[in-house]
């Protein structure tokens, strides 16, 4: 994540005043749990159907997922990794020059780049 500000900092050229960190939602960890487990983009989707996941997102979630699927691994619960998050926040706050840190559920969003939120990989919002 702090590679990610550095990267996302630098292409504005200027350094945040703000950063917000969205997790993603509950359904795209279940989506990243059944890829792990299928390897392929129908069966993936499949096991979403059964599954009740919103099969609106599921297939661009899903081709995000396939492009990396051999190396899935072991991910933390949305709570985990905002847990994880959390405890960093002071951390990344003195980095960035003491800017305000936020850490926000994708479905506590209504940010346009709250769909961006992968399972460990958090979208980041700088402002």
């Amino acid at each position: 994540v702090h590679s990610d500000i550095e990267k996302i900092s630098g292409l504005i050229g200027k350094k945040p005043t703000k950063v917000t960190l969205l997790v993603a939602a509950d359904w795209k960890r279940k989506l990243y749990e059944i890829a792990r487990k299928e390897k392929s983009f129908e069966s993936t989707l499949k096991g979403a159907s059964v599954a009740g996941l919103p099969m609106k997102d599921a297939p661009l979630v899903t081709k995000q997922l396939m492009k990396n699927v051999h190396s899935l691994g072991n991910i933390l619960s949305s709570e985990g990794e905002q847990s994880a998050l959390t405890d960093a926040k002071d951390f990344l706050s003195n980095e960035f020059g003491g800017c305000a840190v936020e850490i926000v559920n994708e479905e506590n969003s209504s940010h346009q780049k709250a769909k961006l939120a992968m399972p460990a990989k958090p979208a980041i919002v700088l402002e």
